[in-house]
């Protein structure tokens, strides 16, 4: 937990996808060690107090880092990256592995280069800079289009299997 890592904007882009899917049970899990809101006055207790604010009381939850966090992506439908800087997290490339859209932020998140590539997924994946309204409205669209989420799901896999796929990496290593 760290501002880096863009805990709060995770929590905001959480608070308008609510807003806007407001006729869903959508639960929002963060995943990573260090939240104690009862002894932490940097960060912790901000987010809490950003968490109770927006009402996300019963919807979202900090969770320490936990040797079930594979079993979690599995049962995920979105992964948000709303770091403000990580270069090629390898959360994100867990989650296109496991066929889940990973929504970023441009400039952020050296996974956007790579989702630009691709119309589909620049679209669909890609927010400006901070953009956590966008994020929102990107996320929401995956939400309420069945159709719209299998063909990203599909893709996100596609893509990650050519650009994260070791064998594939091995063999340009040797050419």
């Amino acid at each position: 937990i760290q501002p880096r890592k863009g805990v709060d904007l995770f929590i905001s882009v959480a608070d308008q996808i609510n807003q806007l899917c407001p006729n869903k049970s959508i639960y929002f899990v963060w995943i990573g060690s260090g939240y104690d809101p009862q002894f932490d006055f940097s960060v912790s207790l901000w987010l809490a107090d950003q968490i109770h604010r927006a009402e996300l009381d019963e919807r979202l939850k900090i969770l320490d880092h936990s040797t079930a966090y594979g079993d979690l992506i599995k049962r995920a439908n979105l992964f948000l990256m709303t770091s403000r800087l990580d270069p090629l997290p390898n959360v994100a490339i867990d989650a296109m592995f496991a066929a889940k859209p990973m929504l970023c932020f441009e400039k952020a998140c050296g996974m956007a280069n790579l989702l630009m590539e691709n119309s589909e997924l620049r679209q669909s994946l890609v927010s400006p800079y901070l953009n956590v309204t966008i994020m929102a409205e990107k996320a929401a669209q995956l939400i309420d289009s069945d159709e719209k989420y299998q063909k990203i799901s599909k893709l996100c896999y596609e893509k990650a299997n050519i650009w994260f796929k070791m064998s594939n990496y091995i063999s340009k290593l040797e050419e």
